[in-house]
């Protein structure tokens, strides 16, 4: 079983312009799972890899990325700061067992 940063699958979402019910789908997983996922409760392992791989096939939208990452200070370099992909994505969002 493990556990996700609720507060970053709630990130990735916003990237993608998606809510919960198209994570469901894409991953296709029930909206009560995703629910799970998203409240940071604990889930199995096969349900973690069905959400990471549905946001691994479905990468951010970059301008979203550059709204979420404005500040009244200026934006972050995007070059130098690519949205996450891949494998690290599972490492961000995982949390181990408790």
């Amino acid at each position: 079983m493990v556990y996700f940063n609720n507060y970053l699958v709630k990130l990735e979402l916003a990237k993608r312009a998606w809510q919960q019910a198209d994570l469901a789908r894409e991953a296709r997983l029930s909206e009560p799972t995703v629910r799970a996922v998203i409240r940071g409760r604990r889930v199995s392992a096969a349900t973690a890899l069905k959400v990471v791989q549905a946001l691994e096939r479905n990468p951010p939208n970059e301008r979203l990325v550059a709204l979420l990452n404005w500040s009244p200070r200026g934006t972050r370099d995007l070059a130098s700061n690519p949205p996450e992909t891949g494998p690290r994505v599972a490492n961000r969002l995982l949390i181990p067992s408790r």
